[in-house]
C-alpha cells in the first residue's frame, strides 16, 4: 500500500485589532489551517499496543483535516507587563483523524479515519499580573493564569453510528477524541 498526500491548499488569515484606548484592545481573527496525519497513522502496519493490548493499525487512506478559525478576543493591559483577557473561538473542521475500534479473529484493532465533520468551541480567561500588589519585595515575581472551557463535537459516520446502536449508543455525534472539557495553566 501507499500513502500519497499532495496539498496546495491556499490558508488565507485575517487579523483585525481595534484599540479601544491605550490599554484596551478588541482582537478578531479568522483564518484557515490544516492538520496533517501522522506517519504512524499512515502507516498500513499493525503495531500493539502494550497499554491495552489493542493492535493500532494505520490507514493510507486518511486525508488532511481542513480547520476553519474564529477567534474574538478582549485585552486590557492595565500596567506595563500586566494583562486581563477573555476570549472566544470556534473551530469548524472538515475530515477530523478520529480512531474507530474493531475487532476480527479475537482481536481488537484501532484504525485513524476521517470524520465528515466536527467542531471545537470554547472561551478562555488570562491573567498576568504582578505579585507587588501583595508587597514590595515580590514585585520582580509575575503570576499567569489561564483557563479555557471547550465543547468539541464530531459527527459520526452513518456506518459507526449503525454499529453503535448495538451497544444501546445511538447519538449522531460524540465528543472528539483526545480533547479535554478544560485546560488550566498556572
Amino acid at each position: 500500500a501507499q500513502a500519497r498526500i499532495e496539498s496546495d491548499d491556499d490558508l488565507p488569515s485575517v487579523g483585525l485589532t481595534w484599540a479601544i484606548s491605550p490599554r484596551m484592545n478588541l482582537r478578531a481573527a479568522w483564518s484557515r489551517t490544516l492538520a496533517r496525519p501522522t506517519f504512524r497513522e499512515l502507516a498500513p502496519v499493525a503495531t500493539e499496543e502494550f497499554i491495552f493490548g489493542d493492535e493500532f493499525l494505520g490507514n493510507p487512506e486518511l486525508q488532511l483535516s481542513s480547520i476553519e478559525n474564529w477567534d474574538l478576543r478582549w485585552e486590557w493591559f492595565r500596567r506595563p507587563g500586566e494583562v486581563l483577557a477573555v476570549s472566544v473561538f470556534y473551530k469548524e473542521l472538515t475530515n477530523p483523524i478520529e480512531l474507530i475500534s474493531f475487532g476480527a479473529s479475537n482481536r481488537t484493532f484501532v484504525q485513524p479515519v476521517n470524520f465528515d465533520r466536527g467542531e471545537r468551541r470554547g472561551g478562555e480567561f488570562e491573567l498576568r499580573s504582578s505579585l507587588e500588589v501583595c508587597g514590595r519585595p515580590l514585585r520582580d515575581l509575575t503570576l499567569g493564569f489561564n483557563v479555557a472551557l471547550l465543547e468539541t463535537e464530531a459527527e459520526v459516520p452513518e456506518v459507526e453510528q449503525i454499529a453503535l446502536e448495538q451497544f444501546g449508543l445511538e447519538s449522531p455525534t460524540r465528543r472528539l477524541q483526545g480533547q479535554p472539557e478544560y485546560l488550566l495553566n498556572l
